[in-house]
């Protein structure tokens, strides 16, 4: 996809020659910068209806519950930063020193 994008933006200034190389660049991947904005909006718009035409929520427990145990799934994706294998060959770990 990556390749593709770009591809398109560099044969976009043999085809038309006038506008810049970064214009033609950003247009080529302006879809892609878009389209988790439009997600997002859509995911929260859906949410916002829901609030307004669902029922309300049982108790005030239940909205706290949710809310907490939201927090696993932060646990959770620590547990698998922390013991996820590096699986590049060949590329040592600079110990946070950066390259050298």
């Amino acid at each position: 996809m990556l390749t593709g994008h770009f591809g398109t933006g560099l044969a976009g200034k043999k085809v038309a020659p006038t506008p810049s190389l970064g214009t033609l660049m950003f247009a080529a991947q302006f879809i892609d910068l878009l389209w988790p904005i439009l997600i997002l909006l859509g995911l929260l718009l859906a949410i916002y209806v829901g609030g307004l035409i669902g029922p309300p929520p049982p108790s005030v427990e239940s909205i706290a519950i949710v809310g907490l145990s939201q927090w696993l799934f932060v646990l959770w994706a620590y547990w698998i930063d922390r013991n996820r294998e590096n699986i590049s060959k060949g590329v040592k770990d600079s110990g946070g020193q950066g390259f050298k």
